[in-house]
């Protein structure tokens, strides 16, 4: 039994073995007979008026990354060209390829007179291809160098299939207005090189960018793609047309990380900025607590322009937004530093009654009557100590009295003088009290209102730029 086994093994290799030669004479037999007098130079057309006509796919497996500094699109995948006489092998799929399909009417044979070999791999340099360039790209347009790597699939028919992948680079105008809550579109440009829509038209086989093995971006949601197929007429080029191929990437961005890392930060220091008002002007940390936002904006400022182009004619609004709240943490700043004034100016001068009356009717409107101290309302107090008079002694009287002697006279002159002295003294700093309290008063009112005006424009910046919209 095993001596059985081992004599069909046996049987069975050597057949293996002479079929296996068989096909390898065939397939050199075959490379002879079809590269004997052909040239990868002559468009592959027995009668030459014919068009070559050469239908792109495009496969993209992910989108690599957008620059937005420098405008360029980075996808990786790869593209097919192909004729769409008949179906051939599906090639594995790379990370970007372009598929090209064209007809060679040169590379065609009778299977049958070849151990019935159906198609060959063949390396593209050998063959004829079309030379269309990838004209938006920001590397180079017609470079195959690369591409060129990759072999091409022929078969019997004179069907070939080149397919290429890589990473492509293409230049693209971003619209950075609603960053980063944004929509963009970017394309990638094919068109002939040198051939013109007479020689070779090139087409799309698909209606859209294919997605067999496409890899979601961490940063970008694609949202969809458009084909279009167009003609180019060049004037300068003898008058002559040469077709193209657009395919292009609709893109949303995901907003989730910014909105994070940038927009919270700057609304959280926005609240801080209003929490300057609330600061008591006695605690010296007002104008310090100021400062440090604004420090604290600018860096989010040069953030934000890190990552936008220099010369972009659509500025961010989220930079617009970190402009004017910058604006109003300074304005805050600078009023801060108007009520730590008034808040502590001295008695020189009194405010006027227009301005009392001005600041009574705010601190009632703002809910301050009972915060706000009283001498907003107090009376003259020249008026009310004008009444504490001590009577002066009267002359008539002392001299009917002058048993009470001279000394008693005198200490009554020197304490009705030292009376006088002390109402006037008293008099003096309650109004000096009166007209300190007065300006602290009014600093108070001040700083609330311009804490309700800042929350105001704050509020009003945050919706106007913020929010997001469609682009």
């Amino acid at each position: 039994m095993e001596a059985a086994c081992l004599t069909v093994t046996l049987v069975l290799a050597i057949i293996l073995n002479e079929f296996s030669c068989v096909n390898t004479h065939d397939a050199t037999l075959l490379n002879a007979a079809l590269f004997a007098t052909y040239s990868s130079d002559i468009r592959p057309r027995i009668t030459y008026s014919e068009t070559v006509d050469v239908e792109l796919e495009f496969y993209m497996n992910t989108i690599a990354d957008i620059d937005e500094v420098n405008q360029i699109m980075h996808v990786v995948g790869y593209v097919v060209a192909v004729s769409n006489s008949v179906a051939l092998p599906k090639i594995p799929h790379l990370r970007f390829v372009t598929r090209q399909y064209w007809r060679d009417d040169y590379l065609t044979w009778n299977q049958s007179a070849y151990g019935g070999i159906e198609h060959v791999v063949l390396p593209t340099p050998q063959i004829w291809r079309p030379d269309y360039g990838l004209i938006n790209s920001v590397d180079s347009f017609t470079d195959t160098t690369y591409a060129e790597q990759f072999r091409s699939l022929v078969h019997y028919t004179g069907d070939v299939m080149w397919a290429y992948g890589g990473t492509f680079s293409t230049s693209c105008n971003l619209d950075l207005t609603y960053y980063p809550f944004d929509k963009q579109s970017c394309s990638l440009i094919f068109e002939n090189w040198a051939y013109t829509i007479n020689d070779v038209r090139i087409f799309p086989g698909k209606s859209e960018i294919s997605l067999e093995d496409f890899s979601a971006n961490g940063l970008w949601d694609y949202t969809g793609s458009t084909v279009e197929s167009s003609i180019f007429y060049h004037e300068t080029h003898f008058n002559t047309s040469y077709p193209k191929v657009t395919y292009t990437v609709h893109m949303t961005r995901k907003s989730t990380y910014y909105i994070s890392a940038m927009i919270a930060p700057c609304m959280l220091l926005v609240c801080i900025t209003l929490g300057t008002f609330w600061l008591p002007p006695d605690s010296g940390e007002k104008i310090g607590l100021g400062i440090t936002v604004m420090l604290a904006f600018s860096v989010y400022q040069v953030i934000i322009e890190s990552v936008t182009p220099a010369t972009s004619d659509n500025s961010p609004l989220l930079e617009t937004f970190v402009l004017a709240v910058m604006g109003i943490s300074t304005a805050s700043t600078l009023l801060s530093i108007l009520v730590l004034y008034l808040h502590h100016k001295g008695p020189q001068t009194r405010p006027g009654p227009y301005a009392k009356t001005f600041f009574k009717i705010c601190a009632t409107v703002l809910c301050m009557k009972s915060l706000v101290p009283d001498p907003l309302d107090k009376v003259d107090i020249r008026r009310e100590l004008g009444d504490l008079k001590i009577d002066p002694v009267d002359e008539n009287e002392t001299k009917t009295k002058k048993e009470a002697g001279n000394d008693l006279q005198k200490a009554v002159e020197k304490i009705s003088a030292q009376l006088e002295y002390m109402k006037k003294a008293m008099e003096d700093s309650e109004i000096e009290n009166t007209i300190v309290g007065e300006w602290k008063a009014i600093a108070m009112v001040l700083d609330r209102c311009f804490f309700w005006i800042a929350l105001f424009l704050g509020l009003i910046v945050t919706t106007a730029l913020l929010l997001p919209r469609e682009a």
